[in-house]
């Protein structure tokens, strides 16, 4: 989809925008408008949520925030067990499973609704539980907009967050190969000039 304002790119929306905490993308259509990022190795997904800000002297940015958002996910092809079609007949008990209009290796597992009445700028998009069970690689996951508040020129999107494992990850979750307590905290150092470093995934590649 078409891209408005100052130079924003739409990998903007995973990462922290280097342009401030207030950076927008906009989508030239007001309906339909879709984001995507292909992962550098394929993840099992664990949350997705969106956030949104809240402004009273920008009421476009507001009117074009985005009411109903779709996922769509495609799999990666070293799920085992796991094939396109077995996950298209599950996901279509719970009235998903609709292939992706810009890609049909892409399929929907939810649909959610962003409330701008809700105080929580940061709201989960919840894996459904099916999804979840069956565990499946993602390669690569989709976001589109169904419907945004009213604006018919263009849709706003401020950020997605995505939290995942690794394959590696979840070996070492699983077979606990590593003596960690996670309920006490780790001691840096004994000085108050440590530092913690926070580790995160980054994309290689993002399109609209």
């Amino acid at each position: 989809d078409s891209i408005q304002g100052a130079g924003v790119r739409p990998v903007e929306l995973l990462q922290d925008s280097r342009y401030g905490p207030s950076t927008y993308w906009q989508c030239g259509d007001s309906q339909k408008c879709s984001w995507a990022i292909r992962f550098r190795e394929p993840l099992y997904l664990t949350r997705l949520s969106y956030l949104h800000g809240r402004f009273n002297n920008n009421l476009h940015a507001m009117n074009s925030a985005p009411q109903t958002i779709s996922v769509y996910v495609k799999l990666a092809k070293t799920t085992k067990n796991v094939d396109l079609q077995k996950v298209i007949s599950l996901a279509q008990k719970f009235n998903q499973g609709q292939r992706f209009n810009r890609d049909d290796q892409f399929i929907r597992i939810g649909q959610y609704r962003y409330s701008l009445a809700d105080n929580k700028l940061r709201q989960s998009l919840q894996l459904p539980s099916w999804f979840i069970q069956l565990k499946p690689l993602v390669r690569s996951i989709a976001f589109e907009v169904d419907q945004n508040y009213g604006n018919k020129r263009f849709t706003s999107l401020r950020k997605f967050i995505i939290n995942a494992v690794t394959q590696e990850d979840l070996i070492i979750m699983e077979t606990n190969t590593f003596p960690l307590r996670f309920s006490d905290p780790p001691e840096y150092a004994s000085t108050p000039t440590a530092h913690s470093v926070e580790c995160v995934k980054e994309p290689i590649q993002g399109f609209d």
